[in-house]
C-alpha cells in the first residue's frame, strides 16, 4: 500500500503523461488520466456490456483516483462508489468528482477489496475493476466479495493479467465458476504486450529524469514494474472479462 500512496502523492504528471500519450496515442483516454493501461477501447467496452439504466449504482473496485471510473459512470449517467486501499489516491479521486460532473452521484472510501468491505448485500448494479485484482494474493475472496455485494445477474466488468508464472493465475474461469458468475466475454485487449513493452521501455530510458522529477520513494513502484515485467511480457495476457452473477 505504502508504494502506491507514495506514487499517488506525485501530483507532477506531465513524464508519465508524456509517455503514455506518445504510446498510446488515439487510444489513451486523456480525461480519465489513468495510472495503468487502460485504453479508450477499454472504457467503451465497460459502457457497452455493463447493461445498466441511468440511475443506477456501479461499484469501482480498486479504483484508484478514479479517473476511468468517472468516465464510464458520466457515460451510462448512473452513480458511482469508488473502493481502494490506498487513502492518497482516495483524496484525489474526491476532488476529481467535480472535473466530472459527478457531484452528489460519485463518492470514494478506503477499502480493502479482499476483504469485507462492510457494504450491504445484493446493492450494487454493476461492477468494474482496472488492471488490479492480479495484484492481490488472494483472488477467491475478491470475487466472493463481489458475488455478495452485487444484486442478482448484474454484472462484472474487468481487466486485469492471466500470468504463466508460479503463485499466479494463468486463467480466471474456475474463479469465476467457483464464485458463481457466467463468463460472457472473455477476450486478449488490443495491442496491450506493444503498448506495455514501449512503456516499460519509455519508463527505464527516462528512469533518472522520473526519479529526479518524482524522488525515490514516488518512482519507485514504476521503475521496478518496468524492470520486473518487461522481462515476464512473453508469460502474460492482458485480458478484458464480462461476466454475470448467477
Amino acid at each position: 500500500m505504502a508504494a502506491f500512496d507514495n506514487w499517488f502523492r506525485q501530483r507532477n504528471r506531465k513524464i508519465y503523461q508524456s509517455i503514455y500519450r506518445s504510446i498510446f496515442k488515439d487510444e489513451y483516454p486523456d480525461e480519465a488520466d489513468p495510472d495503468g493501461y487502460v485504453t479508450l477501447t477499454d472504457l467503451r467496452n465497460c459502457v457497452k456490456y455493463l447493461n445498466v439504466e441511468p440511475g443506477d449504482k456501479i461499484i469501482d473496485l480498486g479504483c484508484g483516483r478514479g479517473g476511468p471510473g468517472l468516465w464510464i459512470a458520466r457515460k451510462l449517467d448512473v452513480s458511482y462508489l469508488g473502493l481502494d486501499i490506498a487513502k492518497v489516491g482516495i483524496e484525489w479521486g474526491r476532488e476529481r468528482i467535480n472535473n466530472f460532473g459527478l457531484n452528489g452521484k460519485a463518492e470514494f472510501q478506503v477499502a480493502d477489496i479482499a476483504g469485507n468491505t462492510g457494504l450491504p448485500s445484493s446493492c450494487y448494479d454493476g461492477a468494474i475493476s482496472i488492471d488490479t485484482i492480479s495484484f492481490i494474493h488472494n483472488n477467491l475472496s475478491v470475487f466472493q466479495e463481489i458475488q455478495r455485494i452485487l444484486q442478482p445477474n448484474a454484472r462484472f466488468i474487468f481487466t486485469l493479467w492471466e500470468q504463466n508464472l508460479p503463485k499466479r493465475v494463468n486463467d480466471y474461469h474456475p474463479l469465476l465458476q467457483k464464485t458463481r458468475f457466467e463468463v460472457i466475454l472473455y477476450e486478449e485487449t488490443n495491442n496491450w504486450k506493444q503498448f506495455q513493452r514501449k512503456s516499460y521501455q519509455a519508463v527505464l530510458k527516462l528512469k533518472d529524469k522520473i526519479i529526479e522529477e518524482y524522488g525515490e520513494d514516488g518512482s519507485r513502484g514504476l521503475i521496478y514494474e518496468a524492470e520486473k515485467k518487461l522481462k515476464q511480457l512473453d508469460n502474460m495476457r492482458r485480458v478484458l472479462i464480462v461476466a454475470k452473477k448467477l
